[in-house]
């Protein structure tokens, strides 16, 4: 029997199969054009709440290179993708047939890692420094033993001290990382932090490239904070003591591991805080390209450029880091443990009362809510922690508006390199220095050893600059901008700036993420009222507008938290809480009472069926917290 004549229907039908199997060989062939020019995934997410499948681009920007791919191409065309709020949908160009959207969720198990030579340069980056730390740590607990084995106990107690010390604060932050995936899982990590494989975890994790929603931090930002941890109570510290054991031992009683320990700390610390700041800015560019602080990477292809950029950053952090350790520890031989220590509680004291007459002593820029633990002692713990690098191995953050600022970052340095040279002076000078034995230095020696270092340090700090971003202002490393004027211009800049190490895509987001992520005394309450109560309720009171993710579920509980959290810290009178009420109750109207009961014990408690806000969240008590005004007086300046 012959083969039975085909319909229409079947011959229509077998015409558009080979019709769209064609067309889909053409569009996987422009997405391949595409990637490999711009550096393009095409990624698929199936939108649960539809059914339907769409398509999405994801600009490949990987957290491993230390921008030095951030290429002319990529950059161009990131700026020329950007969003249009005409209809509240971000629209990007595409050189398929149809316009391309990105969700506002996007699967963290979707996003692809990045190219093979991204990921070559990455892992070089990670395996050296790790290695480095690894070899330092080690190198540490063999001078403790030597200087435990010279019957030295002092000094091997608190060279071992500081390291255990380093695996406590590790751990610590590894439980704060990873306390949304578990006890189970977070006192395992931790676990492994107390044995020193903290730096790995977050090397792998970084390595790996994926974005998870439920750690504290990005994978970059831990890496680099672990490691600055390392340095800050470990390498720091520990080089000041092995260099006083040095300058106060006899020649024969040197050994040659004292000397590979010492030097080992110094390198290793320069390394890693260069290697540091490179990838800590280059993710905070990634995220925030309009803003003006995080620009200095080269951006250039040239080879050359970007190394001489990060050699002479390590030339500055080795030179400045040598003076350091040497003055402490002439000054701690001479004048003992206290008085250095109350030297620099009295440094950390002046930074404190500048920040307070600025108004920003308990501002808090990573993911704050006003509690008495933010209040009170994080605050100072992180300007103590940023103080301590500033003084050792700068960390180019804490030159941002919200953490120490410029001018404190930029004085705090002048001051070191400047006093260093008349400080150890002094001090060798003085009657109570003990080294007299074969390591002795004389003042003129010690003076001539501080220049040598003065000089390395403005070397590096020259080729530097020479070397960064050719846009970017050197000036903002000191000129004064305090974190409310910051993040007012962030605000009020028509384009999006970004505030973490994810990429907004529309305003709205952008200001969603400066409420979420600062303490309120940074936020400008009148850009705040104006967005809610005008922007949003414009946008979407009428419903019918699609609504980012944080304006609907879960967060839209969260948004609510903590928008009357902001307000009740800040202080508003009842107008002002009557229009943020009414915006509240214009966009919220259909959650029910039981829905939004809990949203209310942070600010006051409650769980009423209408938004009363001025009723609900009632001002501070306290009478340390009694509004008054401002500006009279340093005391009134922080108290409010």
């Amino acid at each position: 029997m012959g083969t039975p004549p085909k319909n229409t229907f079947t011959v229509e039908r077998d015409r558009m199969l080979a019709l769209k199997s064609e067309l889909m060989k053409r569009l996987k062939k422009l997405e391949r054009e595409r990637t490999s020019q711009f550096g393009l995934i095409p990624l698929r997410d199936s939108d649960s709440s539809s059914g339907s499948t769409s398509d999405q681009l994801v600009f490949i920007s990987s957290s491993d290179d230390d921008n030095e791919n951030i290429e002319d191409s990529g950059a161009s065309f990131f700026d020329s993708i950007r969003h249009t709020e005409s209809d509240g949908v971000e629209k990007f160009p595409s050189p398929m047939s149809k316009a391309r959207t990105i969700h506002d969720k996007v699967d963290a198990k979707s996003i692809i890692v990045p190219r093979r030579k991204n990921k070559v340069g990455l892992t070089i980056r990670i395996v050296l420094t790790l290695l480095m730390g690894y070899f330092d740590v080690i190198t540490d607990f063999k001078v403790a033993y030597v200087y435990y084995y010279n019957r030295q106990f002092v000094v091997a107690y608190y060279i071992a001290g500081f390291a255990v010390f380093t695996l406590l604060i590790q751990a610590a932050v590894t439980i704060q990382q990873h306390k949304q995936k578990g006890w189970a899982e977070c006192y395992g990590r931790a676990l492994i932090a107390l044995l020193g494989g903290a730096p790995i975890m977050e090397g792998a994790a970084v390595w790996i490239g994926k974005e998870d929603p439920t750690l504290l931090f990005p994978p970059t930002v831990m890496f680099a904070g672990i490691k600055g941890i390392e340095v800050a109570f470990e390498a720091v510290p520990g080089s000041i003591v092995q260099c006083l054991g040095l300058l106060s031992a006899r020649r024969n009683e040197v050994h040659p591991i004292q000397i590979v320990g010492l030097c080992s700390s110094i390198f290793c610390g320069a390394f890693v805080m260069t290697d540091g700041n490179f990838g800590f800015i280059c993710g905070k560019h990634r995220a925030s390209p309009n803003d003006p602080y995080y620009q200095w990477v080269p951006n250039t292809p040239a080879l050359s450029t970007r190394l001489m950029c990060k050699f002479g950053m390590f030339l500055f952090f080795v030179c400045y880091f040598s003076q350091f350790v040497y003055t402490m520890s002439i000054f701690v031989d001479a004048f003992g443990f206290c008085l250095a220590g109350q030297a620099l509680a009295a440094e950390l004291a002046l930074l404190c009362m500048y920040k307070a007459y600025k108004g920003e002593l308990c501002g808090v820029s990573i993911l704050s809510h006003p509690t008495p633990l933010t209040n009170y002692v994080l605050p100072f713990l992180l300007k103590m922690g940023y103080y301590v690098l500033v003084c050792a191995c700068p960390m180019l953050i804490t030159a941002a508006p919200c953490e120490l600022g410029p001018e404190v970052f930029a004085a705090i340095i002048v001051w070191r390199l400047s006093t260093n040279g008349v400080v150890s002076y002094v001090a060798i000078s003085s009657e109570n220095y003990h080294c007299d034995h074969m390591h002795n230095m004389s003042s003129q020696q010690g003076l001539i050893f501080n220049a040598v270092t003065l000089s390395g340090a403005l070397i590096g700090l020259r080729l530097f600059f020479k070397n960064c971003c050719k846009k970017f202002n050197v000036s903002l490393f000191w000129k004064p901008k305090s974190g409310k004027e910051h993040i007012e211009s962030a605000w009020r800049d028509p384009e999006v700036w970004g505030s973490n190490m994810n990429p907004v895509k529309t305003k709205d987001d952008d200001y969603w993420e400066w409420a979420i992520l600062l303490h309120p005394t940074y936020l400008p309450l009148e850009e705040l009222t104006s967005w809610l109560c005008y922007r949003l309720v414009k946008k979407y009171a009428d419903r019918t507008t699609p609504r980012p993710s944080w304006m609907s579920g879960y967060e839209e509980i969260v948004f609510i938290k903590r928008i009357l959290t902001i307000y009740n810290w800040k202080g508003v009178n009842e107008e002002e809480a009557q229009r943020v009420d009414d915006a509240l109750e214009t966009l919220f109207t259909s959650k029910s009472p039981k829905d939004l009961e809990w949203a209310w014990s942070g600010v006051g408690g409650g769980g009423a069926a209408k938004f009363r806000f001025f009723e609900k969240v009632k001002p501070r008590k306290d009478w340390l917290w009694k509004r008054r005004k401002v500006g009279s007086s340093v005391w009134e300046s922080f108290m409010t």
